[in-house]
């Protein structure tokens, strides 16, 4: 890669710490700029973690910053505004004399009106504009109306306009392929695996005022971090599998780490309470920051994902499970999406079948009865996350694109 090789990231939502989407970009630009890739990013919205800003503003330039804070800003005028400056900066990086050009552009998002703004813009200059995509666009059938026609227009005006889409897994990637090969000059199709940057877990000093859950250190701790809401994540599952165990292991607690404060949303899981023997060692921390939540997978017996085999996990790849497997604890875990082709039962995790609360219990009770297999579990799942899942690695397939594309 040549000494002054740059790309702009292009963000049309906001920088939040606490999401997956947030982590993802976080690590490929980790990645890129450790593969001596200067990287700039522009915000188009004024939803800005300072904390996040501060982590990274030696290694990722960031530009847009000014008066994100402001009342005003975060008024539907004031985001239209910020949006319109954010358009202005991405002009002056394609075209000024007074600021290093960009031939580059990585573009994230859905929204039709910002990303095909963008993508008319820049086809005025020559540059080269690549998406990422982490999630199936049609994941999610119980959406309004408007964003039906939103991710329609996206998916037919938007999609196909791109030099090169990167995707998370190998099922998005056989769909965008396949989306995409009626179209005349339609982009080219790459995996850009889920990353996880090593050197930014439990650097953040972000904190958001939760009540605080004392970590016990003699007791084995069960910790899911994630979405409590819908069944994204299976957490009913998991509190189902932890029932059947918990009698057996009375050291053990479940610990919950995710935003329980909507009552109603929150019902079905109050339900599955009432059928755990002791339901005061299932613990919900609330939403916390990075640096509690890093403290909670460090002193962790094992960390468990009960995903099921619902359209979002066979297309998606989680995030969370790079920052499971980094904190080197034994990672429990279902084989959905393409999870199984890159971890190993019984070496680097613990995998049984989606949707099936017995069989979660069978392997969390291997894991909880074995405390020597379960450290070496955990010791190569640690592995794994510095290898295959490394960003430095992960992003080769972004570098190369980048190499091959003179224009």
């Amino acid at each position: 890669m040549e000494k002054n090789a740059r790309i702009t990231f292009i963000t049309t939502s906001g920088l939040k710490s606490t999401t997956a989407q947030t982590n993802r970009k976080l690590a490929i630009a980790s990645g890129i700029v450790r593969k001596q890739v200067q990287c700039d990013w522009i915000l188009l919205s004024p939803e800005i973690d300072e904390a996040i800003v501060r982590s990274y503003a030696s290694v990722i330039r960031f530009i847009g910053l000014r008066g994100n804070n402001a009342r005003f800003a975060l008024t539907k005028c004031g985001r239209a505004a910020f949006f319109l400056l954010g358009l202005i900066r991405v002009i002056k990086c394609c075209s000024s004399s007074k600021c290093v050009k960009t031939d580059s552009f990585m573009l994230f998002g859905e929204s039709f009106m910002m990303l095909k703004s963008l993508q008319i813009i820049l086809s005025m200059y020559k540059v080269r504009v690549y998406h990422e995509r982490g999630e199936h666009p049609y994941y999610n059938d119980n959406v309004g109306f408007f964003k039906k026609i939103n991710i329609h227009l996206y998916m037919r005006y938007v999609v196909p306009r791109f030099t090169a889409l990167f995707v998370i897994s190998t099922a998005l990637e056989e769909y965008f392929a396949k989306w995409i090969s009626n179209y005349s000059n339609h982009p080219r199709v790459f995996l850009l695996p889920m990353l996880v940057d090593l050197d930014s877990l439990g650097d953040s000093t972000m904190s958001n005022g939760e009540i605080q859950v004392s970590i016990a250190n003699d007791t084995k701790d069960i910790v899911f971090v994630g979405s409590l809401y819908g069944d994204k994540d299976g957490v009913y599952d998991l509190i189902k599998a932890f029932s059947f165990i918990c009698d057996e292991f009375p050291h053990s607690r479940l610990i919950l780490i995710g935003d329980n404060r909507d009552r109603t949303r929150m019902e079905k899981i109050h339900l599955a309470m009432k059928k755990v023997p002791s339901p005061d060692r299932v613990v919900f921390t609330g939403l916390l920051s990075r640096v509690e939540v890093g403290e909670w997978l460090r002193r962790s017996y094992c960390l468990a994902l009960s995903r099921p085999d619902n359209k979002q996990a066979r297309y998606g790849f989680p995030t969370k499970l790079g920052e499971y497997l980094a904190s080197g604890k034994p990672v429990v875990v279902t084989s959905v999406g393409d999870i199984p082709l890159y971890l190993k039962d019984n070496h680097d995790s613990f995998i049984c079948h989606p949707d099936d609360p017995r069989e979660f219990a069978h392997k969390l009770h291997m894991c909880l009865s074995d405390e020597l297999r379960a450290s070496s579990v955990g010791d190569n799942g640690y592995k794994l996350a510095q290898t295959i899942f490394s960003p430095q690695i992960g992003v080769k397939v972004l570098i190369n694109e980048l190499q091959h594309d003179e224009l």
